[in-house]
């Protein structure tokens, strides 16, 4: 099935306010069969120490309904058309993971999936984003670790977490963009990607265990800072040879972006024999 798994759309408050039907117009145009809405849902009050920053990273709580109910209008809207699967991008929170299942217990009777994301980290002044800006990622990451290889190494510690936190949730889940923290690599100090890689595979390893799969995410590719995917294509291979259910994920922002890369996607060695589809289901 032509799937494009990872989109955020109108709800989004760091990308486009096209309307959602026209990322699904879009899907369709491109020949998907189906399309996840993904948008990412409300973030505790004073989650970051800069408010103006947390504003443009997630709805406020007022918006969840008015999300829900206009994905499933446009998925009753399109039915005849493409499988449009109502979700949710949610956040590891450290030390604060009751509240993304509070989210999820407030909105589950809507929510067909969820992808589970590490977008944050301990840094200094506290809670920072991993992928705002390459300035703040070498100050407030990096400055507060020493290193890139400690920087990593707690990263993936978290995405240990996050898999920890998907396999509770009652509805199909994947683990978001696994090496996100390599979206400034052309700007931070080189790490042995030996170090990546022995990571991953322990989290494959955990994706396999608990039934979850991984979003093969392409947006890097589209950015100078990266111009790669999440994970990059040896180990998103890597993944599919050991069998982890894998969904492509464009990250789209902008109806434009639904889909794009995927033809990198389907290049990917074991592609032809990725599971059916009950196995993301």
């Amino acid at each position: 099935m032509k799937w494009d798994g990872h989109t955020h759309g109108p709800y989004c408050r760091h990308g486009s306010d096209a309307p959602m039907v026209d990322y699904i117009d879009r899907a369709i145009d491109r020949g998907f069969e189906r399309i996840s809405l993904t948008e990412h849902p409300p973030l505790p009050d004073g989650w970051l120490e800069d408010q103006a920053v947390q504003r443009t990273l997630a709805m406020p709580r007022a918006d969840l309904s008015s999300y829900l109910r206009d994905a499933w209008t446009a998925k009753e809207r399109f039915a005849d058309r493409i499988d449009v699967r109502v979700g949710l991008e949610v956040d590891f929170l450290y030390n604060n993971e009751q509240f993304t299942w509070n989210i999820f217990e407030q909105a589950h009777a809507f929510i067909e999936e969820v992808i589970v994301s590490v977008h944050f980290l301990p840094g200094i002044g506290g809670v920072r984003c991993i992928d705002l800006t390459s300035h703040d990622a070498a100050t407030g990451l990096l400055a507060y670790y020493g290193s890139m290889e400690r920087l990593v190494e707690i990263y993936f510690e978290h995405q240990e977490q996050a898999i920890q936190l998907a396999k509770t949730f009652p509805v199909p889940a994947r683990l978001g963009h696994a090496t996100l923290i390599d979206k400034f690599r052309r700007d931070l100090p080189a790490y042995d990607p030996l170090l990546r890689r022995e990571h991953l595979q322990r989290i494959f390893s955990m994706l396999l265990e608990n039934g979850l799969s991984l979003d093969v995410n392409t947006a890097g590719l589209s950015l100078s800072t990266c111009a790669s995917m999440y994970p990059p294509p040896e180990d998103a291979a890597s993944a599919l040879a050991m069998g982890v259910p894998c969904v492509f994920g464009s990250d789209a922002h902008a109806p434009d972006a639904v889909g794009r890369h995927y033809e990198t996607y389907e290049q990917l060695p074991s592609i032809a024999s990725l599971p059916g589809d009950d196995a993301v289901d």
